[in-house]
């Protein structure tokens, strides 16, 4: 293979001690964190459901009994409500196999790739060489000319196929999320080159994930929990620095604030969302409190207005609304959309914010957004159908969607899209709950 962005001298060494017991601590923070342990039983719960129905479409497909605009069609549109587990209704997922459906123009040729792309690889070197030339057909389109990079997209290759790999076997084939990789990059033992080779990145990220995964114990679930615990955070994965003043001289003070790093998934979702609403043409509000925040170097509070202009509907509806985490604005003062980030907090705390806008200002239509990692969005769908948030019929208001997904397709959006309703495309939401239907 000939890209070797990912693959400096320290990746090809096996983790350090003090890398490997630096996690141990994180695994045993996470391990003791009741509410963690709820959320991951959840989520495997979830995807012990809906897995197997993914699987048995895609046998289908490969077996001839499924056609390839079936296939493609009912992933597009069951990952968007029923089926969305591993963010595979993303840009790199469902949205990718989608690109290549409608641009490719000999659709046979596709069929034959995905059939032998698809099926659980027998080992790292048949997986490598058909991702590999999954990706090197791609690009083989693009220099005949037949298509543009743009309409393909080679470099989402790893994500589709990594996905279904894990579906069939998730311990040999972790899935190449970008929160995984961000983890890894921030340790030093992961690093995405410009124009590096996609595949070679996927490959050297799988091997440090598995040598991970063995020396903490953990299956590839937990461990993906337990980075999306470290984002979520922004628990550095180093330590600090020792201090140079004797233990016997330090004396208790108060705890420093917590500065978040670049590295959060808050800070990038929210950078994302304003930069979208500006790319739109939409004035940015930022919660003033998160202003501080940077993402690529960049303050958050850059990209804000200075005030939130008056809505004309009372002081407790303008407080309210000033709190919400990113609001893009139409005009003087229309609000076109509202965005609540739920990476770390309760997520109920975002929606009693909305629920009191809801009572404070019955009017009020704009539409409201949940925000939250791909993992807990199934707590998101359970507190929608809260009875309190139900009677308020919140659920018809707000919809959701996941960080992966946003920062995944950000780049087609702020390219193509001309509204705010290209952000609609990524959302989800939950019906109506029946009179004696539970909730929890």
């Amino acid at each position: 293979m000939t890209g070797h962005g990912a693959l400096a001298d320290h990746q090809e060494r096996s983790l350090a001690v003090e890398v490997i017991e630096r996690w141990k601590g994180l695994r045993d923070q996470a391990l003791a964190d009741s509410a963690w342990q709820s959320e991951l039983a959840r989520e495997r719960a979830f995807r012990q459901e809906v897995g197997p129905k993914i699987l048995t479409l895609m046998r289908g497909f490969l077996d001839g009994a499924v056609s390839l605009v079936e296939f493609q069609s009912t992933l597009d549109r069951k990952s968007r409500t029923e089926w969305n587990i591993l963010g595979i209704k993303g840009a790199s997922g469902a949205m990718f196999l989608n690109m290549l459906v409608k641009h490719i123009p000999d659709q046979a040729d596709l069929v034959s790739l995905l059939h032998a792309a698809l099926p659980l690889p027998v080992d790292n070197a048949s997986g490598e060489s058909e991702m590999l030339r999954f990706y090197d057909a791609l690009n083989g389109f693009v220099a005949a000319r037949q298509v543009t990079v743009r309409q393909v997209q080679p470099a989402r290759t790893p994500f589709l196929f990594s996905a279904f790999w894990y579906l069939q076997d998730a311990e040999a084939w972790p899935v190449y999320y970008l929160s995984a990789r961000g983890v890894f990059s921030r340790e030093g033992l992961f690093h995405e080159a410009p124009n590096s080779n996609p595949v070679d990145n996927y490959f050297t990220f799988r091997r440090l994930w598995r040598e991970l995964s063995t020396a903490l114990g953990l299956d590839a679930l937990s461990l993906e929990h337990l980075i999306l615990r470290i984002e979520q955070h922004g628990q550095p994965v180093r330590p600090p620095e020792r201090s140079t003043v004797p233990a016997d001289e330090l004396t208790p003070g108060p705890a420093p604030a917590l500065v978040e790093e670049s590295g959060s998934l808050h800070a990038q979702a929210q950078w994302l969302l304003a930069s979208i609403g500006r790319r739109l043409g939409y004035k940015v509000w930022i919660a003033s409190n998160d202003r501080s925040r940077r993402w690529e170097g960049q303050a958050l509070g850059d990209l804000s207005v200075s005030a939130l202009p008056p809505l004309g509907a009372g002081g407790a509806t303008q407080r309210t609304v000033e709190l919400i985490d990113v609001l893009w604005i139409s005009g003087y003062n229309a609000i076109v959309a509202a965005f609540e980030v739920e990476h770390s907090t309760a997520i109920y705390s975002g929606l009693l914010r909305m629920s009191d806008l809801a009572v404070l200002a019955p009017l009020v239509s704009f539409p409201i957004y949940i925000v939250a990692p791909a993992a807990r969005l199934e707590e998101v769908r359970r507190q929608l159908r809260r009875p309190t948030f139900q009677a308020l019929e919140l659920h018809k208001r707000a919809a959701f969607f996941s960080i992966e997904a946003l920062a995944q397709d950000a780049d087609n959006i702020m390219k193509f899209a001309n509204s705010a309703a290209a952000i609609d495309a990524l959302a989800e939401r939950v019906g109506d709950v029946g009179g004696d239907e539970g909730w929890q």
